[in-house]
């Protein structure tokens, strides 16, 4: 059984074979064909490119090559798609798929259409989806999981999730839009607001076919530090789309020790970096919510039975998770250099830490009244509630994201 990388670039070839076959260039389909029976010499489906190909080749040399030497499909359907492509010929045959030259009603032109047989995905193709956490987006296209994924999509407790998840990684596969959103080198070495660059506006600015002028007062090292980088991020992509892992992991490296030095202002220090690192580590130490648990049951004694001894204990272990409670915020503070208040998750556990500010105030003016302890039970309660829900991945978790954006 080949590779998991060797699967990778058996897949790879037989896509550029398909979609070979739907502008009929044949050559390039035999030669894809060739390439991946190099990786396997069992391939199906490339035997049966293969045999397509040798077929165009044959036929254009022998013009009067006799129909019953063509494929012939027993159960040849006449359409795909609502009747949008109709079927001209069947072209051949795989393990897994049966493939058709159909004409595309929409945009008039001719194309191929690999139809997944009804056993196509066998036990061994499963197994390596599940494996590899890897599908192809023509089989999350189809209008049968489409229909699944919309009523799927209507349970907002269960399943609405993970249809977004697939919904959203069908979007995000595509090039183009991880090229637009990527914008991660500064122009501006000084300006705080200054633009940021995707990758393909920094290999234009590189060329100088850019709309900004790559000599606009930059020293000559900021200018090499973005050749370099240009540099890197082609490798990458190379890289990523040949399956090479260690040298996709090295290029990254090389990029994140390179971006800083266009801009330092713009990125933190390794101080920063690291406290946010442990913080992260630590679940946002949101695990806070166990030591409020355990000031909850001596205050609520004490609210009952009035034990001066188990107030005490009480109170104790709600100032102990309140200083941790507290070191959490005055982290996520100081690494992300803003008060922590600008998503659900700071907004749940900063709002419960002014509640338990608030609660020791009061413990300290009714500390001679009936009223001594409900504050700080009640502080808490919510404290420990607020923890739980913004604990990663635990209860109904609002989560946590990193600081730096």
């Amino acid at each position: 059984m080949a590779s998991e990388r060797v699967q990778r670039q058996i897949d790879r070839l037989l896509d550029e074979a398909e979609a070979a076959i739907a502008v009929s260039d044949w050559a390039t389909v035999g030669d894809r064909a060739r390439n991946v029976l190099r990786l396997d010499p069992e391939n199906s489906d490339a035997r049966s490119y293969l045999a397509a190909a040798e077929r165009d080749t044959s036929s254009s040399q022998s013009p009067q090559t006799s129909p019953s030497t063509l494929p012939v499909a027993t159960d040849q359907p006449a359409s795909f798609a609502n009747g949008r492509y109709q079927v001209k010929k069947f072209l051949g045959e795989g393990g897994k798929k049966r493939v058709f030259l159909a004409h595309d009603t929409t945009l008039d032109r001719e194309v191929a259409f690999a139809l997944i047989k009804s056993e196509g995905l066998d036990d061994e193709r499963a197994e390596r989806m599940k494996t590899s956490r890897l599908i192809a987006p023509v089989l999350l296209s189809g209008p049968a999981v489409q229909r699944l994924l919309s009523q799927r999509s209507m349970d907002l407790i269960r399943t609405a999730k993970f249809v977004d998840m697939v919904r959203s990684g069908l979007a995000v596969v595509q090039p183009e839009l991880l090229q637009r959103v990527l914008r991660i080198v500064p122009l501006s070495g000084d300006r705080a607001d200054g633009f940021w660059l995707n990758p393909s506006d920094l290999s234009r600015l590189v060329q100088g076919h850019g709309a900004v002028d790559s000599g606009d007062g930059f020293s000559s090292e900021i200018r090499e530090s973005r050749v370099r980088l240009d540099r890197c991020w082609s490798e990458l992509a190379l890289a990523w789309q040949s399956g090479d892992a260690d040298l996709a992991n090295e290029r990254i490296a090389q990029i994140a020790s390179i971006l800083p030095t266009l801009s330092p202002r713009h990125y933190p220090d390794k101080q920063r970096l690291l406290l946010e690192s442990w913080y992260f580590r630590n679940g946002s130490m949101t695990k806070v919510w166990l030591i409020y648990l355990l000031s909850v049951i001596p205050l609520l004694m004490a609210v009952i039975y009035k034990w001066p001894r188990i107030r005490t204990l009480g109170l104790t272990l709600f100032v102990i998770a309140f200083l941790c409670q507290t070191a959490s915020v005055a982290i996520r503070w100081y690494v992300s250099g803003r008060w922590p208040n600008a998503n659900m998750f700071e907004a749940v556990t900063t709002a419960s830490w002014f509640g338990s500010v608030g609660a020791l105030i009061l413990e300290y003016l009714a500390r001679r009244s009936a009223l001594r302890n409900i504050f700080a039970l009640g502080a808490a309660i919510v404290s420990m509630a607020a923890l739980m829900a913004a604990s990663p991945g635990e209860f109904i978790g609002v989560g946590g994201k990193p600081l730096f954006r």
